[in-house]
């Protein structure tokens, strides 16, 4: 396994080590990848990460749709969570991952995208 794989192995069982989650922000920056290092920084910042279901797998909810609020931390902006392109578990109310890692990779995708278009604000 490599470094990234390591540390992922250890937040698909804790995913709130923000303390991990920093170190894998390092490891982005480290290799030239600024960009999700800084998307990695951000959610660390705002408390933001997927949940973990019973069955294992990891979702992100759009925080404008979800009216339950169940696990904050998975509460996503719409602004992000409409650039991702994972499939939908329901339309404009979450998205499915099979692995940590693919959820972090789809926000990635999301977070620039919102990032660029200047949708972030001072979130």
């Amino acid at each position: 396994m490599n470094p990234r794989d390591d540390i992922y192995a250890a937040l698909s069982g804790d995913p709130n080590d923000w303390t991990t989650r920093s170190i894998l922000a390092d490891l982005f920056e480290e290799a030239g990848e600024q960009d999700r290092a800084d998307c990695m920084r951000w959610t660390i910042a705002q408390r933001k990460r997927p949940s973990r279901s019973t069955d294992g797998q990891f979702h992100w909810f759009n925080q404008k749709t979800v009216n339950v609020k169940m696990d904050p931390e998975s509460d996503i902006p719409d602004a992000i969570y409409t650039r991702m392109k994972a499939k939908e578990g329901l339309k404009l109310i979450f998205r499915d991952y099979k692995t940590l890692a693919d959820a972090d990779e789809d926000f990635f995708t999301g977070w620039l995208a919102a990032r660029d278009e200047g949708l972030l604000g001072n979130e």
